[in-house]
């Protein structure tokens, strides 16, 4: 299910405010009422690039809603901006591995594959601090998670 491209016209550069899931459906929500759909996986979903958990963190970088444990942003912007927060506050003085090992889990997912990907397509090692990486590495640390979460969207903007 796409969303209504005549609702979100109408509403150019306005941002919904809400946002209730059901199954695999997200309805967002203006303040004027009017609604639209998205039917993905979590992050397309979610407007979540990284999928990011429902907390803190994902509450003050915009979320206004839940999705079984993610965060449900207005945008994929703000999806992003929740991402690069979140590695920034939580994680920057981390490896490349224990941030993984910790972002995503092995009880949830194939831990050692996502590192080995990590690696590959980053050109980065495992021991690599967050903190050491220029902008343009970071990038592409998040541009990598993201990809491993399943985001198929636009690229973050900053």
């Amino acid at each position: 299910m796409q969303p209504n491209n005549d609702v979100i016209s109408k509403h150019k550069g306005e941002k919904p405010i809400s946002a209730k899931a059901v199954g695999m459906t997200v309805t967002y929500a203006f303040k004027n009422g009017d609604t639209f759909k998205i039917h993905a996986n979590h992050p397309i979903r979610d407007n979540n690039p990284g999928n990011v958990i429902s907390s803190p963190i994902a509450k003050v970088n915009g979320s206004i809603g839940f999705d079984c444990n993610f965060a449900i942003f207005p945008t994929p912007q703000d999806g992003w901006n929740a991402l690069c927060a979140l590695l920034k506050k939580k994680y920057i003085d981390s490896s490349l591995d224990d941030t993984i090992q910790a972002y995503a889990p092995p009880k949830e997912n194939n831990t050692a594959h996502y590192k080995a990907k990590m690696s590959k397509i980053t050109g980065l090692t495992g021991d690599t601090l967050l903190s050491t990486l220029s902008d343009v590495q970071f990038k592409k640390v998040m541009a990598t998670i993201a990809d491993l979460e399943g985001w198929k969207g636009e690229s973050y903007a900053n």
